[in-house]
């Protein structure tokens, strides 16, 4: 257990008499109530905290930052426990890099963090890049409360791309008010930290995010995105291809047929240019927006073209992600629900019921939810 997280927390308790006491005086029961009622009354309990401190599963980033807290830990052994904490998260999911290594620049561990993360969420591994970030973005906050000049910027940098990130992990995950309320937080944040690093990319990058959020809510008047925007940033076509998807869905749930067209177009011109796993989710977009308008030959065969990216890109390894085939499916459904062309009912029950145990599995509670609701709609 030496140098694993179990084995650091061992200093901060003894035995005596068969029960655990720790440092403060309290009891195993006595710091997990502690720590539930410091979670909000949530998130932990006696047998979750006996399982960590054995070794048996690892604490959240939330519930490490309580223990902390409610031990008085001081700051340089706490910086110690979230080492070891990313470390066990890392060599659990068999994630190898430079940030391993304990000897290096600093800015560049942070960076590959940043890849890590954005490689666990298009993995289909969403709560662990979202555990990932609440380590990362507590040990920047320290960072740049100390840093200043050049240093302070890189590190400011980022952490505006971890807040990215958490961006898309909101919009992949959550719904209804906490969607809404985190991403427009985080959002205003971004655009501070653009003005203040005079690096406009991160407040686009907000912008086509919160868009985003606005269409998943239902807001398709606020959803649609300003076209006159400025795309001189890297992988700004990323972006783009996301805020056109979005317009083109907007405009099919506001019935505006002829901006939709136009939408379509844009994206087809644009298709070569974007990247591969963009172009996957704005055909899938263009094929649920035309089954929307009740175009449904044509989301057919738009569906079917996108079916068969995703196809290529499963197959070669590409730039996938595994929420795509989540999305496919439920456009399929939806498609097949208001159209009436698929002949099999079999098909579309089976479908639904693969897709929901797979978005569920993944963390996807939203598009799980979403597809219940579709097949609870065409069986009342």
């Amino acid at each position: 257990m030496e140098g694993t997280l179990a084995g650091l927390l061992q200093k901060y308790f003894k035995k005596e008499k068969g029960y655990y006491v720790f440092k403060n005086g309290m009891s195993l029961n006595g710091l997990a109530l502690a720590m539930w009622e410091h979670l909000g009354y949530q998130g932990m309990e006696t047998s979750t905290l006996s399982r960590v401190i054995h070794g048996e599963r690892l604490f959240t980033a939330e519930q490490l930052h309580a223990f902390c807290h409610i031990l008085e830990i001081p700051e340089i052994e706490s910086w110690e426990l979230w080492e070891a904490l990313k470390y066990e998260v890392y060599k659990r999911f068999d994630i190898q890099g430079d940030h391993l290594n304990p000897n290096g620049d600093f800015l560049g561990k942070f960076n590959n963090e940043v890849l890590e993360i954005r490689r666990a969420r298009k993995l289909g591994e969403p709560h662990l890049a979202q555990e990932w970030i609440k380590i990362n973005i507590d040990q920047l906050n320290n960072l740049l409360s100390a840093s200043h000049g050049n240093t302070h910027k890189e590190i400011l940098k980022i952490y505006a791309k971890l807040l990215i990130e958490k961006m898309w992990l909101l919009a992949d995950t959550a719904s209804g008010s906490e969607l809404a309320d985190n991403t427009l937080t985080i959002a205003k944040e971004l655009e501070k930290i653009s003005v203040d690093l005079h690096e406009s990319c991160f407040a686009t990058k907000a912008k086509v995010l919160t868009a985003n959020m606005y269409y998943l809510c239902g807001n398709f008047k606020k959803s649609v995105f300003n076209k006159k925007t400025d795309w001189n940033f890297e992988n700004a076509n990323y972006y783009k291809g996301l805020a056109l998807r979005n317009n083109a869905l907007s405009y099919a749930h506001l019935n505006l047929e002829n901006e939709f067209k136009t939408t379509k177009k844009e994206i087809f011109e644009n298709l070569t240019l974007l990247p591969l796993n963009i172009s996957c989710v704005a055909l899938e977009g263009i094929a649920r927006g035309e089954a929307c308008l009740k175009h449904f030959n044509d989301s057919f065969c738009t569906l079917h073209l996108c079916k068969k990216l995703q196809k290529h890109m499963e197959d070669t390894n590409g730039d996938y992600e595994k929420l795509r085939k989540i999305q496919i499916a439920r456009t399929e459904i939806y498609l097949g629900n208001k159209s009436g062309l698929y002949t099999s009912k079999n098909y579309l029950d089976k479908l639904a019921r693969e897709t929901i145990l797979l978005a569920e599995d993944r963390g996807y509670t939203r598009h799980a939810e979403k597809i219940k609701a579709l097949t609870r709609s065409v069986s009342s």
